[in-house]
């Protein structure tokens, strides 16, 4: 009974389907985007996360809270064989994103 207690508790922890709902609230949420990620700006249901775009890291466009990737930019646009991949740098920041700003007043 043991063994299925512990079974079913790594299971829950550590799938990736837990790992996706968690709420972008803290520095363990980021860490599942990348390491030195940091909550820069939030609009609405989305946020944008930076992981030291500015010495060539990635930074995220993401649904706040199933951190799911709207949108890859930064350091991985400089990436050749990311060019042409869906969800990454192809707009940077995504429609989503402007919307929201624009429908907040933001810039």
């Amino acid at each position: 009974m043991k063994y299925l207690i512990a079974i079913a508790t790594l299971l829950l922890c550590c799938s990736p389907a837990v790992a996706r709902d968690v709420v972008l609230s803290g520095e363990p949420a980021l860490e599942t985007l990348g390491p030195n990620c940091e909550l820069e700006s939030e609009c609405g249901d989305f946020a944008y996360v930076d992981c030291d775009s500015e010495t060539d890291g990635p930074a995220y466009y993401v649904e706040k809270e199933t951190l799911r990737i709207i949108m890859r930019c930064g350091g991985a646009c400089d990436i050749p064989s990311n060019e042409n991949k869906e969800g990454y740098c192809s707009e940077c920041p995504p429609q989503q994103w402007k919307e929201c700003k624009e429908g907040n007043g933001d810039d």
